[in-house]
């Protein structure tokens, strides 16, 4: 590809194909590329039709999943899916482990950023002497949970064994989100980026670590661009009446949140903690290109 420089790491990343995870994943390639990482964005074409703002830094790679009867090529994404078709969407993306596979082979990355969800990727990355990195989008909270659920059922044990991976059969139609979770883990290296902040999951970000046995290193991942602040307005109209809580109610809670003086307290409580934030980003992306470069054995010879 034409980004592709001598003097950059080539990063491949794979979220899964929702919009929620996309986005996040896109934050950090933009980011990357300002550290002189090349970035490769895979996704469906569905996808990354959707993505508005096109990031030159950043390539996209279009993954092409088998058509269904029931999930044409427009549907290969979650966006406007029904909940019934979510299943026949990850049947369709463990089928295309085949063109995937292709476009590893390809772009010969230094590194795959992965998703949790398809974990027959880090196992084809493995299998090419790629590491794999995985990004886990949501909080450490959920992940700690599931991994409470496989160590109390006894069905898998923990802690687990990095960069082993086991004859998993990927066409398997019963593979649970524990499942993908473990093989995942399993399949990729001691290190785990994960969305989050330290000051709100502490506690969990340290759980996760040692139940996966996995460095953690968190990402808060600041959105560019506009933000719009929505009025009282925006949110009475958004909360339906049940007969529980009506919309007025609601809308003079907000209001004494957002605007009126009764809400200072928590407004200025949420301007530190947003400047923390902000504060933390430069640090945090530094610890990220720092690891990625030491496992990709560019520390000594090509710094950078």
């Amino acid at each position: 590809m034409d980004t592709a420089t001598n003097s950059s790491i080539r990063v491949l990343m794979f979220p899964w194909l929702a919009y929620s995870h996309i986005h996040p994943f896109l934050e950090l390639a933009k980011k990357l590329s300002k550290r002189n990482f090349c970035i490769y964005l895979c996704s469906t074409p569905a996808n990354l039709a959707c993505i508005k703002e096109k990031e030159p830094s950043v390539e996209f790679v279009e993954l092409h999943l088998p058509s269904l009867p029931e999930l044409p090529p427009h549907s290969h994404t979650t966006k406007g899916l029904p909940r019934h078709l979510l299943s026949s969407l990850m049947k369709a993306l463990d089928m295309s482990r085949r063109s995937f596979s292709e476009i590893l082979a390809a772009l010969k990355p230094d590194l795959l950023v992965s998703d949790v969800l398809q974990p027959w990727a880090p196992a084809m990355a493995l299998s090419l002497n790629i590491p794999t990195v995985l990004f886990m989008v949501s909080a450490a909270m959920p992940y700690c949970v599931l991994l409470d659920l496989v160590k109390i059922s006894g069905s898998t044990a923990l802690p687990l064994r990095s960069n082993h991976v086991h004859g998993y059969n990927y066409e398997n139609d019963d593979l649970t989100l524990q499942d993908r979770l473990l093989q995942s883990l399993e399949g990729s290296c001691n290190l785990v980026l994960i969305r989050s902040l330290r000051e709100l999951e502490g506690k969990y970000v340290g759980e996760l670590s040692v139940q996966a046995m996995k460095k953690i290193v968190l990402r808060v991942l600041l959105v560019e661009g506009r933000r719009r602040r929505a009025s009282t307005r925006d949110c009475s109209s958004a909360i339906e009446q049940d007969g529980k809580l009506g919309r007025e109610e609601v809308a003079k809670v907000v209001r004494e949140v957002v605007v009126e003086e009764t809400g200072e307290q928590v407004r200025r409580k949420a301007r530190e903690l947003r400047e923390r934030i902000k504060g933390k980003d430069d640090e945090e992306m530094d610890e990220v290109v720092r690891e990625l470069v030491k496992l990709c054995g560019w520390e000594a010879n090509k710094p950078l």
